[in-house]
């Protein structure tokens, strides 16, 4: 049996981590000896919104996650120890594959534990670029898929799943383009010319500490939520609370 999907600990991090590494670690694996020979609780596939492209054009791509009533899987940030989803492309020359656009998660708590997830049903949508020097025809689009299947205990899942296109001298859009396109929509567009500073506000005080974040002028935005994205230069230690959120300002 492989623990390669085990998430790993360093001396750095702080006991309390280590400890709920550990549990969480002790939880996939009770999942794995019950679960070893378990269909999985979701079902995979591959949408693409074309049936056909031109070179030099790109094709929105989603893997979706079908996940039976009862089970989630995580965000890019999972929380306190999870792991989120993986998608290894296997395309053939000429095709390029951007980042994982991720939907917003749901923010939850159990036993202590933070946790950013999906439930239901989740597409995790990726852009493929066409190479503008790629001859008609059609290729093959291949995808290892790695997540966390969870309900009490969390169980690793791989996958595979391929789909056809066609590059041909038009572009032709598939039954699946405007469910893509919805879920499109849900994902936060980058703020690229975002303005703001950030400070610590407060003093360190039982391992926690208050950070500011204001805008610097009003830029047509407003405060909506928090989800930090994982970071090797900080941890970002159990629920995170507003203390205020007025106009440009936002405390946490």
């Amino acid at each position: 049996m492989s623990l390669n999907n085990i998430p790993s600990y360093h001396p750095g991090e702080s006991m309390r981590h280590r400890i709920t590494g550990f549990v969480l670690a002790w939880l996939i694996l009770i999942g794995l000896g019950a679960n070893l020979t378990q269909a999985a609780e979701t079902k995979l596939s591959l949408l693409l919104d074309k049936i056909e492209a031109t070179p030099g054009e790109t094709v929105l791509a989603g893997i979706r996650l079908e996940l039976k009533e009862g089970w989630h899987t995580y965000w890019r940030y999972g929380g306190d120890a999870a792991q989120p989803p993986r998608i290894t492309w296997k395309l053939p020359p000429g095709i390029t594959a951007g980042n994982i656009r991720w939907p917003l998660p749901v923010k939850e708590e159990s036993s202590g534990l933070y946790s950013y997830a999906y439930h239901d049903d989740i597409v995790l949508l990726v852009p493929l670029t066409v190479g503008s020097d790629l001859k008609t025809g059609s290729i093959k689009l291949n995808a290892d898929v790695f997540w966390l299947e969870c309900k009490e205990s969390c169980i690793p899942r791989n996958g595979t799943v391929s789909r056809t296109l066609k590059i041909g001298a038009t572009d032709k859009s598939s039954p699946e383009a405007s469910s893509l396109a919805a879920w499109n929509n849900k994902v936060p567009p980058p703020a690229v010319d975002l303005k703001f500073k950030a400070d610590w506000s407060k003093s360190m005080a039982d391992d926690e500490r208050q950070l500011t974040i204001e805008l610097a002028e009003k830029q047509g935005f407003y405060f909506k939520d928090f989800y930090p994205f994982e970071n090797e230069d900080y941890e970002i230690g159990g629920k995170t609370t507003f203390e205020q959120a007025e106009g440009n300002s936002l405390s946490l």
